[in-house]
């Protein structure tokens, strides 16, 4: 088994390897799987992303929940964590020191007051364990512990970022399912 630095390099030059085609075809596969889910359509509010590095779009479904009138929301890094800022088609962004888009003001919800956070990452297993950018931002906002209601976690990937095993560290935190296109 690769450690994670090296599952991370390598999944990370295939994302970036996906031409614009494939990319756009593969957004619209997984807006189409998830829209299916129960768990997407019971959810009322939703964090989205803004694809960075060759992540799998959420373009085509993003457009979908506006629709729909779903309540959409974009990560904002904050220190050690994120805050989920309510993102609408107009809402102004700019680019955080990851050159990652982030809108540049709006109401915040309560992570723990999300339905669905449509989760990016860089390589999954089949038991839900991710592999990230390495911050640490998604596991650090939505630590286990507490009494608080805790989001949906659903991981959100091209299908061959799945590997066989990933030995997850103790800060961790499991997704609840992982879609592909």
């Amino acid at each position: 088994m690769l450690p994670a630095n090296a599952i991370r390099q390598n999944m990370r030059r295939r994302r970036c390897a996906v031409g614009q085609g494939a990319q756009k075809r593969a957004s619209y596969e997984l807006a189409m799987n998830i829209l299916q889910t129960e768990i997407y359509r019971e959810s009322r509010h939703i964090a989205f992303y803004l694809a960075n590095e060759g992540e799998i779009g959420l373009g085509f479904l993003l457009k979908k929940a506006w629709s729909q009138g779903k309540t959409c929301y974009l990560p904002v890094i904050e220190k050690e964590r994120l805050a989920f800022v309510n993102y609408t088609p107009t809402t102004p962004l700019e680019s955080n020191k990851y050159g990652i888009l982030e809108p540049v003001s709006g109401s915040i919800i309560a992570a723990c007051s999300l339905d669905l956070v449509l989760t990016p990452l860089v390589a999954f297993d089949k038991y839900n364990h991710r592999i990230g950018m390495g911050g640490g931002y998604y596991d650090k906002t939505f630590e286990r512990g507490g009494s608080k209601r805790r989001a949906l976690m659903m991981g959100v990937a091209y299908y061959f970022q799945q590997v066989r095993k990933i030995t997850p560290e103790p800060w961790d935190v499991p997704l609840d399912c992982v879609v592909t296109n």
